[in-house]
């Protein structure tokens, strides 16, 4: 073989090295891609899955007590049966102006009203049991453009700022029938306590330690937070007025209607 030969050879054989060494890169990088997209596939389905919780709702409502039966003197402004909410229409769920809550919390409720009551004040609740198709209510509102309560309630958000993680989520401890919204009210006047907001008012203001807020109105705050702890509660922390009973047994979650006359008479849905 000549010399021109062998040089012709030589090259032939590098580039056959050099396409080959081209054609498993490019392999490598289809299987690298590949493997790649199933695992952003993986990674989503999953991230469904953590992020929604599979609710099996309840309509037995046996468990339940009226609040004010229980404890009279305790005050409600049950604000989802009527169009001052912030949405600005009645929400679905609720038939009756009517606090209800599980038969497991009453007796935390008693201790805690009894205490406050000693002290010159009496619980309001504007909210108790959630009934899980209000709180679908809440969501369905997140998908138009209604805004017309966006002054008084979430002034300082944009309506899809609500939906973030600190204030409207898509399920709710009030469906588990052991949350309550409350504040409290003055015995000898009658008025509301000021505790630096009004309820509902999404805004970083509402945070339970905000220290953008009086001396004072934070005193009542830690003062509020300080019994109901006592008594069994636990508060939400973007929310001063939201308070959970520590119970194993406030762990289903419930849709049937906010309806006196139903739980009296044990009548399901």
């Amino acid at each position: 073989m000549s010399q021109e030969e062998l040089n012709k050879y030589k090259k032939e054989t590098e580039l056959n090295e050099v396409f080959k060494n081209e054609k498993k890169s490019i392999y490598t990088l289809i299987i690298l891609a590949i493997i790649i997209f199933v695992f952003i596939i993986i990674i989503s389905i999953f991230v469904a899955h953590s992020g929604s919780e599979e609710i099996n709702p309840i309509y037995d409502n046996s468990d339940f007590v009226i609040i004010n039966e229980e404890i009279p003197e305790i005050l409600t402004e049950l604000r989802y049966y009527t169009s001052f909410n912030f949405i600005g229409e009645k929400i679905d769920g609720y038939e009756e102006p009517v606090a209800i809550i599980k038969r497991e919390a009453i007796e935390n409720l008693r201790k805690a009203s009894d205490y406050f009551y000693k002290d010159g004040y009496v619980i309001k609740i504007w909210d108790s049991y959630r009934p899980l198709k209000a709180v679908k209510h809440f969501i369905d509102w997140k998908n138009n453009d209604d805004v017309k309560m966006k002054d008084y309630f979430f002034p300082n958000k944009n309506k899809n700022e609500l939906f973030d993680g600190n204030f409207i989520s898509n399920t709710s401890s009030h469906s588990r029938g052991c949350t309550l919204d409350l504040t409290l009210v003055n015995k000898k006047t009658g008025l509301e306590v000021d505790f630096g907001t009004s309820f509902d008012l999404f805004d970083k203001k509402s945070f339970t330690n905000n220290s953008e807020i009086t001396d004072k109105q934070k005193e009542m705050r830690q003062y509020l937070k300080t019994i109901m702890e006592e008594n069994g509660f636990e508060n939400l922390p973007n929310e001063w007025w939201h308070y959970t009973l520590n119970n194993e047994k406030c762990n289903e979650n419930y849709d049937f209607a906010v309806n006196a006359t139903k739980i009296k008479h044990k009548i399901f849905e």
